[in-house]
């Protein structure tokens, strides 16, 4: 799918769960691939995800929604570090629950 998005050569991809259904191994060549396209081709990212760990390693900005709202946003580091809202911290406590994070 990323080869489709690229043909046309976009500076925003809009990457719905680009981890969804596959294996970590994939998972993590799949966000390598993301990074260096954008570091490479300057290429900018949005991917919208329920993956904590895929966030953290995609993004330089997060925004965290609930309910069609965003209740927190900033620098993913900071956000992930320090989360301010009860909802961010509560989606932190299960990642980090389940090993992830």
């Amino acid at each position: 799918m990323l080869a489709r998005a690229l043909v046309g050569r976009p500076r925003l991809v809009v990457a719905d769960e680009p981890t969804s259904m596959v294996d970590a191994t994939l998972r993590g060549s799949i966000v390598s691939l993301m990074r260096d396209l954008s570091a490479r081709h300057g290429i900018a990212f949005l991917a919208i995800t329920h993956d904590l760990d895929v966030a953290g390693a995609v993004a330089e900005q997060v925004a965290v929604m609930r309910e069609g709202r965003i209740v927190e946003s900033g620098r993913s580091a900071e956000v992930f570090r320090s989360p301010a809202h009860p909802y961010t911290k509560t989606l932190l406590q299960a990642a980090t629950a389940v090993g992830r994070l």
